[in-house]
Formats: structure tokens, C-alpha cells, sequence
């Protein structure tokens, strides 16, 4: 399979990044003489989403999942992670891991934007219609995906600053400057391309409840693609970042209500051997990126670091917090405890083993996701944005079927909002470990507290971490941040 030469290029804030010779940009022009080179631009930009700079690591069982305290062992000094779990943004640890970040979600909107010119630029008459639409859908959902995860990272919280600048809403592949936009231009633009997206991907096979395993080709394995129902519930994840609740329902009731995508059997969960466990609940999953080697880069099999099997420095939280998390003297039976939590390590840390990969059931339908999305964040928008309604039972009943699946007990209508909004916090603390969700329901919120907040040393007030500073050459080059921000 050929990519474009640009796979392999860094989105660098310096002004010769898009440099090219002739020869490169006609090889480059080659690849998209036929529909198969935009399948293949389309597949590039996904690999490249699995890298550990983007969803492969830091935006889900990596760097996000540290800043939302879902790991409470601790790090050592020496750790990558040591300066990001106390908030110390300043560290050069911190600076260079976040950089890693910005340039690579760049990168790929880099190819993004390249793929998007060119699909605008084609013949549709040249592709099978269903394909055309589904390239052009799933590449603005992606640039859109990309930049609204840049902005929850390195943009104001949108309850804190919506008009300040964030960062640059990039859709154009070419070297010319992006001026910063504010949280409320990215916000606007992401939901200008989503609406993009919906319409291209109309009459996607999961709109028509078709199955992906009735393909051979391009349009088999849809939850691995920005299907429909995965551009409804980011839809449903950025408008209420923005506060637009009643919006947020709409498009979170569109993935309540479709059949496709289900709740994983309890006979997949229910298993006595880890090995035969459908760990990552895959019917659920919306969206997943394909990573085959998350044993190597999660567990440590061929000699690299093994974050979930080391107790002290790893992804790991003591046992106490575990059970504290889980609620295990009230809901034991919950499948995320009883049967996610790996092995005990030196008699006092545990890890989640969502991302363990049984070796002895290869080809298995659970077998190398790093979930993205998955069906329960659409019940808990719209729990969040009943409630926000007043329609408290409605909010209960929400998260009721949640729970029924996960072996909790229901809530009752008669409780209080202020514990049922506390009930949705547990469960984003719950459902989203190695996901990276519980970072931004916080910083959502713009919350004065964040469970296990660090007391040694002396972290900076909670608020005051929900936004990672630009990187140093963003900032320097070309005054970009420096004239946008004073304007």
C-alpha cells in the first residue's frame, strides 16, 4: 500500500515544513489519479492516529489519563510522567512530552487537510458513491476530532474563556501562518465540519443498520472509521463542552436510539479466564483505533516499558483507591471491577486490564482496540443534559441502563442532583480508564476539585491545570501567538 509522502513529514512550526520538490509533489499527485489512493490517504491518516503522540498513548491509557489522576501509584523523578502527574508544566519533561503532541495531532491534520482538498477536487463519478461520501465524511470528521482534542488540551476551558485565543483551526495544507482562534471559533468551526460530516455519511452501512462484517472491502469494520454514529456523538461531546445541552440530547439520542452498535454480552465478561475476556466491551465501541502492538507498548513484552504490570511508576493505583473508585463495598459485582482489575502487584498496587491482549484467542473481535468512543458516554450526556432540564427521572433512567449492564444496582428518583451529577462524575471515573475522558469532564466543568489531587508536592490549584501551555516554538514563531493574542 503507497501513502503520501507527507505521512512522513512533522507539522513544524517553521515556515519550510511543506517544502517539496517537484518530483515528490507529481508522485504525490499520482497517488490520487484513482479511488484507491484516497482509501489509502484516508487508512494513512488513521495509522497515524495510532501513534503514541496521538491516541496510540498520550490522548488515551497515556498523558491524558495522568492529568485526570486515573493513576494514583505515584511516578518516580526519573518517570516521563513524574512532571505532568504534579502539574509542572514548566519542567522540561512536560514541555517536550506536550510538544510531542502538538506536532503529531498536526501532522495528521496536516494529511487531513490534504485529503479533504483533494476529495473536493475529485470527480465523484470516478469512486462508487457510498465511497465517496464516506472519505469525504469521515476526513472532516477527523479534522474536526483532532482540533477539538487540541483545544481540550491546550485551549481555556470553555467555561473559564471562551473568547480567548486557543490555538490555530488549521483547513489548508499549504505553509501560509493559522492565526489562533478563540475556544469559541474552534468549537464553531469543529461543529461546521461535523455538520459536513453528518451529511456525507447519510447513507453510511451503519445508518442502514448493515453490519460491518457484510463487507470485503473499504466499508467493512465501520466502529474502526468516524461512522455516523461516531460523528452524532463527538456532535454530542462538543456542543455540550459549549453548553448547548439541548443540542447535546438531540445528537446523544440519535446513538441512544440505533440497534447497531450494542451492549457486550455478560457471557463475554462474565468468564473465569482473562484470556477468553472481552476486556475493552467491544460491541459498545462507537469508534476504536487498531493498534497491534499495544502488548509492547501497554505491557512490556519485547523488552519496552510495561505500564500495567509494575507496580510503583506504572499505570497502577493502590488497591484502597481502586475499591474506593469502584465502590466495591456497595457494588462488587460492578463487571469494570470484578473482572477489568488486573493482578495484584507487590501485594498493594492494581491496574486496569482493558488493554490486556489474551494471546491464545488472536483474531477475536476484542483483540487490539484502544476505544475512542464508546455507547455509555452517549447515556451520560444525556443523563447530564436531562438533568440540566429538570427532567431528573429521565437523568436516572439514563444512567439506569448503564448501570444495568455494568451488574450496579439502579439509582432511585429520589435522588438528590447535587449526588446524581456526583453519580455521573463516578461513572466517567469508572468507565473511561485507559480513555482519557476524565481529564475533560473536569476540565469541562472547570471543577474546583479533581479526585486524588496530588498533596505533594504543593500542585497548583486545580483550575489552573486544565491548560497545557503552547509549546515554545509555537509561541516564537512567526509572533503567530503575539499578534493573535493581542488583537
Amino acid at each position: 500500500m503507497k501513502y503520501i509522502p507527507f505521512l512522513a513529514l512533522f507539522f513544524l512550526s517553521c515556515a519550510d515544513w511543506l517544502d517539496v520538490s517537484p518530483r515528490e509533489q507529481i508522485k504525490e499527485d499520482e497517488n490520487f489519479n484513482a479511488p484507491q489512493g484516497f482509501k489509502d490517504a484516508l487508512t494513512g491518516v488513521y495509522l497515524l492516529m495510532t501513534e503514541q503522540e496521538a491516541y496510540g498513548r498520550e490522548l488515551s491509557f497515556g498523558l491524558v489519563d495522568v492529568l485526570g489522576r486515573q493513576y494514583t501509584a505515584g511516578f518516580a523523578t526519573a518517570s516521563e510522567y513524574y512532571y505532568p502527574s504534579i502539574y509542572d508544566y514548566s519542567a522540561d519533561e512536560s514541555k517536550r512530552k506536550f510538544a510531542g503532541v502538538w506536532s503529531r495531532m498536526y501532522t495528521i491534520l496536516a494529511n487531513v487537510n490534504n485529503l479533504i482538498a483533494r476529495v473536493n477536487e475529485a470527480d465523484s463519478n470516478a469512486f462508487d458513491l457510498d465511497e465517496f461520501r464516506v472519505i469525504r465524511g469521515e476526513a472532516y470528521a477527523a479534522r474536526a476530532l483532532l482540533h477539538f482534542d487540541l483545544l481540550r488540551l491546550f485551549g481555556p476551558s470553555f467555561l473559564a474563556g471562551p473568547d480567548e485565543k486557543a490555538i490555530p483551526y488549521v483547513t489548508r495544507f499549504d505553509n501560509a501562518i493559522t492565526p489562533l482562534s478563540s475556544a469559541r471559533e474552534v468549537i464553531d468551526k469543529a461543529l461546521a465540519d461535523l455538520a459536513v460530516a453528518e451529511k456525507s455519511l447519510a447513507n453510511d452501512p451503519v445508518v442502514r443498520g448493515v453490519s460491518s462484517s457484510d463487507y470485503t472491502d473499504f466499508l467493512r469494520n465501520r466502529h474502526y472509521h468516524l461512522n455516523f454514529y461516531a460523528v452524532k456523538l463527538l456532535q454530542a461531546r462538543v456542543l455540550l463542552y459549549k453548553g448547548e445541552r439541548e443540542a447535546a440530547l438531540a445528537a446523544a439520542r440519535t446513538v441512544i436510539d440505533q440497534t447497531l452498535f450494542t451492549w457486550v454480552p455478560e457471557a463475554q465478561v462474565v468468564t473465569t479466564s482473562m484470556e477468553t475476556r472481552n476486556l475493552v466491551f467491544s460491541q459498545e465501541l462507537i469508534f476504536a483505533i487498531n493498534v497491534n502492538n499495544i502488548p509492547d507498548i501497554a505491557f512490556g513484552t519485547t523488552g519496552t516499558r510495561s505500564w500495567f504490570t509494575m507496580g510503583y511508576g506504572g499505570f497502577t493505583r493502590s488497591i484502597y483507591d481502586w475499591n474506593s473508585v469502584y465502590e466495591n463495598d456497595r457494588f462488587p459485582g460492578d463487571y469494570r471491577y470484578q473482572y477489568l482489575m488486573g493482578p495484584l502487584i507487590d501485594n498493594y498496587y492494581v491496574a486496569s486490564y482493558k488493554l490486556y491482549q489474551p494471546a491464545s484467542v488472536y483474531g477475536q473481535d476484542f483483540i487490539n482496540k484502544i476505544p475512542i468512543m464508546r455507547l455509555p458516554e452517549a447515556y451520560y450526556i444525556a443523563a447530564e443534559c436531562a438533568l440540566a432540564r429538570g427532567d431528573k427521572s429521565a437523568a436516572v433512567n439514563y444512567l439506569n441502563v448503564v448501570r444495568e449492564h455494568r451488574n450496579i444496582p439502579p439509582l432511585d428518583d429520589s435522588i438528590l442532583e447535587s449526588a446524581l451529577q456526583e453519580e455521573i462524575r463516578k461513572e466517567y471515573a469508572k468507565e473511561f480508564v485507559c480513555e482519557g475522558q476524565l481529564f475533560f469532564y473536569y476540565k469541562r466543568l472547570d471543577s474546583e476539585t479533581i479526585a486524588f489531587y496530588p498533596s505533594w508536592p504543593t500542585p497548583p490549584a486545580p483550575r489552573a491545570i486544565y491548560r497545557l501551555p503552547l509549546p515554545d516554538d509555537e509561541i516564537d514563531y512567526g509572533q503567530r501567538y503575539l499578534e493573535t493574542a493581542n488583537n
